[in-house]
């Protein structure tokens, strides 16, 4: 029998499949914001060493921020603090002659970093420090989302069809949901990349679920 002939029988096109068109795309409208977010939660702002450790004797009370970074951290080419190295011991003669750098001895930071919140108030690399060395992490989030959605694309093909679609869309929508929410929560990145991984796994079930229905 034609699917034609069957909407015929159930009265055609109606209310009923308006709802269920309805509410299959207005869950769908989330899946942009997942995928996108990344770009805005991984972003890495300005950044500097937190210099804080070389003010010996509070000298650093006697002179402004921007002299406090000419002695504490030095200049990379384009004339702005490097963000990952800082004096070993503050050059104080740099206020005289901020040109004399060569062969001043730096150490990595030591004592964490401080952020440019101008435009984002926290992010991913604010929050645990992925700057720098640990750089690398922070860009991995977006692949360890996505690893998830590849995943949740093949078990939710799978068990859609030995367990029934409503069945296994709505049980995505629940991870999608509680582990969205949990991502907020999480305390360190490794809790974090585990939420978002398991994020993508649930959210790749309303993707391709609803898609059908």
């Amino acid at each position: 029998m034609k699917f034609e002939n069957v909407l015929a029988e159930v009265d055609g096109f109606g209310k009923f499949q308006l709802t269920t068109i309805f509410l299959m795309v207005i869950l769908r409208v989330t899946l942009p914001f997942h995928f996108l977010m990344n770009n805005l939660f991984a972003v890495i702002p300005s950044h500097h060493c937190n210099i804080s450790s070389l003010d010996d004797g509070a000298v650093f009370k006697n002179v402004s921020q921007e002299e406090r970074l000419v002695v504490g951290i030095p200049v990379q080419e384009d004339g702005t603090p490097n963000s990952c190295q800082m004096f070993a011991e503050p050059q104080y003669h740099l206020l005289l002659n901020s040109s004399s750098m060569t062969e001043l001895p730096t150490v990595p930071c030591q004592n964490g970093w401080v952020y440019d919140n101008t435009n984002f108030k926290s992010t991913l690399a604010t929050e645990w420090d992925l700057v720098c060395d640990k750089r690398r992490m922070n860009r991995a989030t977006a692949s360890i989302f996505f690893l998830g959605v590849m995943f949740g694309a093949a078990a939710f093909g799978y068990l859609s069809d030995r367990f029934g679609r409503k069945r296994t869309l709505l049980i995505s929508y629940m991870l999608t949901t509680v582990f969205g929410f949990a991502s907020a929560f999480s305390y360190n990145f490794n809790l974090f990349s585990v939420m978002r991984f398991l994020t993508g796994f649930g959210i790749s079930g309303v993707n391709i679920i609803a898609i059908v229905l």
